[in-house]
């Protein structure tokens, strides 16, 4: 399918993670942005605790030690946040960079028993 024109109104999101496996690596950092009109309308980031280690070269690739996340909320909680952020911005649409962020979300609310 070909795009035929620009979308006005979406949200574009990114996540850090412990590594690359949606099966066994959790969610260290969640951000978006809303796009409205083309334009950024607000920001929604937050480091996520994934009550394990981070691994080193995971660290090494996206910065963030087991040190910055230690207060943070965890994904349960944040997950509720974002979800709650998606909603309120009423956007018609997602932009989604990679499927390994779809995964994650997807594997994460069954895990927390979002979805049946």
């Amino acid at each position: 399918m070909q795009l035929k024109e620009y979308i006005p109104n979406y949200i574009v999101f990114d996540l850090e993670t412990t590594g690359i496996s949606c099966s066994n690596d959790k969610v260290v950092e969640i951000s978006a942005i809303k796009i409205n009109n083309h334009k950024v309308v607000s920001e929604f980031t937050t480091l996520v605790n994934p009550e394990c280690t981070i691994p080193y070269n995971a660290g090494r690739i996206n910065g963030i030690t087991d040190d910055m996340v230690k207060d943070a909320p965890v994904f349960k909680t944040v997950l509720e946040s974002f979800l709650k952020y998606i909603v309120k911005t009423g956007s018609s649409g997602w932009f989604q960079r990679c499927c390994q962020m779809k995964s994650f979300i997807i594997k994460s609310r069954k895990n927390l028993n979002h979805i049946e």
